[in-house]
């Protein structure tokens, strides 16, 4: 009976636990699903597009950021004099960078945009940080790689990050801070991106050379509106045929071979494999030599003895 007490207090947490509402099921990311990667394994093998643009639009809503293309660059980009916009260039879903660096990015932008909320209602209870952030507007953005803006900026890989003002544009490559979105607020509040040197190039927009790229541009549209239809399958069978052809020519000399005169017949055997030839004289010749050799142990012989009698009778 006196145990009846323990067991109650020992089954009340029991009872609370089941009784409270399960936990969540977490919510895939958006584009990783089962069904849109089946369609993006089935649009590189047919040329379609790989991205998937409805996971793209829910996903940058998300993370409250702007997306910027190549058709509202122009319009959408234009930053005032209190104004900054923080881009964030990005490469395919499967770039690793890329993957390690968008929440970063999106955090931050939450980050900054609620930390001068805060300051605007508390000015007194601002950091050290944010309190240099105040006065400025700041748009947070991502930009795919393969956009021509990428190309205008030569930016040659991603990920990469881009402050654009309204008087000057600098790039800093995400690897100098760490992916935490703490960190990248800290970075923008504080404005320690306005250290970084101002890009300027003489192949960059503005610049004497810009025309160059304007025409490598106009080039590579049609080949890639093009070419883009092609199965990405047939790219690499013909790309496999062209390198196989190539080192196929690289090693040969270029002229069929010609088959061997009498390749049908018999070959003779070579110095290597044929027997030594045999004189017919050779035998008789040993056999002579042999004969005389023994006529002369025979004379030798006869000539010992004829001397040795000599002797005896000499001295007798």
């Amino acid at each position: 009976m006196r145990l009846l007490p323990l067991l109650a207090a020992a089954a009340i947490p029991l009872a609370l636990a089941h009784s409270s509402p399960a936990p969540a099921v977490p919510t895939p990311a958006p584009g990783t699903t089962a069904p849109s990667l089946a369609r993006r394994v089935f649009a590189a093998f047919t040329g379609g597009p790989t991205t998937d643009l409805a996971a793209r639009a829910a996903d940058d809503a998300a993370a409250g950021v702007e997306r910027v293309t190549d058709d509202n660059y122009a319009a959408l980009v234009r930053p005032a004099e209190d104004e900054v916009w923080v881009l964030f260039i990005h490469g395919p879903p499967a770039d690793p960078m890329s993957a390690l660096y968008l929440p970063a990015h999106a955090n931050a932008s939450q980050l900054v945009h609620a930390r001068l909320a805060d300051a605007a209602r508390d000015p007194a209870a601002a950091s050290e940080t944010t309190a240099r952030g105040l006065g400025k507007t700041y748009r947070f953005g991502r930009v795919d790689f393969d956009a021509d803006i990428c190309t205008r900026w030569l930016v040659m890989s991603a990920p990469y990050v881009v402050f654009i003002t309204h008087n000057a544009t600098r790039f800093l490559h995400p690897r100098a801070v760490e992916p935490v979105g703490e960190t990248w607020a800290d970075l923008v509040l504080s404005q320690g991106w306005a250290t970084l040197t101002p890009w300027a190039s003489r192949y960059g927009p503005g610049g004497d050379r810009a025309w160059l790229v304007e025409a490598y541009l106009a080039l590579a549209r049609p080949w890639a509106k093009y070419a883009g239809r092609v199965p990405n399958i047939v790219w690499m069978m013909l790309s496999g045929w062209v390198g196989q052809r190539l080192v196929a020519w690289m090693h040969g000399s270029g002229a069929p071979a010609r088959p061997a005169e009498g390749a049908g017949a018999a070959r003779a055997p070579t110095a290597r494999t044929a027997p030594p030839a045999r004189n017919p004289a050779e035998p008789a010749t040993a056999a002579r030599a042999q004969n005389a050799q023994e006529k002369t142990t025979v004379v030798g012989a006869s000539a010992v003895d004829a001397g040795a009698e000599g002797g005896a009778r000499k001295r007798k």
